[in-house]
């Protein structure tokens, strides 16, 4: 599938949902999964933000063309924690996450600016933009044989 708006893309989605292109030249991307399944996007180019829910959103590579901060909203739906969130983004001018709910998240950010907010892992997460990487890791220590 693929979509493109001069302003906002609404997709509410039974079953898994895969587009392979989305860009929304002025607006946001919004997609909800209703059953909670996955929700797979390869390329998104989007002007000022995504909010999106599903059990497992993966996006592969997220361009952002906008003029402030990227914001971005994850989680399963109805605000549940999602079991796997993974999101390759670029934004020259930061990404703002106000909020994100997974069990597993990894964020990889080109920018120099990555905000999270209210931020809720489970097992693990792992964020990174071009300075840093923060691992939240909360699996229980695993002891070595023979220490």
């Amino acid at each position: 599938m693929t979509a493109a708006a001069q302003k906002d893309i609404n997709i509410t989605s039974k079953g898994t949902f895969t587009a392979d292109r989305l860009s929304s030249a002025e607006g946001y991307v919004n997609i909800t999964v209703a059953d909670n399944s996955n929700l797979h996007i390869l390329d998104t180019q989007v002007n000022k933000g995504m909010n999106l829910r599903g059990s497992k959103v993966a996006l592969d590579q997220v361009v952002h063309t906008g003029d402030s901060m990227l914001t971005m909203d994850i989680s399963g739906v109805n605000e549940t924690m999602a079991d796997q969130v993974t999101v390759n983004v670029t934004s020259p001018k930061g990404v703002q996450f106000n909020n994100l709910k997974a069990d597993q998240a990894t964020i990889k950010g080109n920018t120099n600016r990555l905000d999270m907010r209210n931020t809720l892992t489970g097992t693990r997460a792992e964020m990174s933009n071009n300075y840093y990487t923060v691992v939240a890791d909360n699996n229980p220590p695993q002891s070595i044989a023979g220490s």
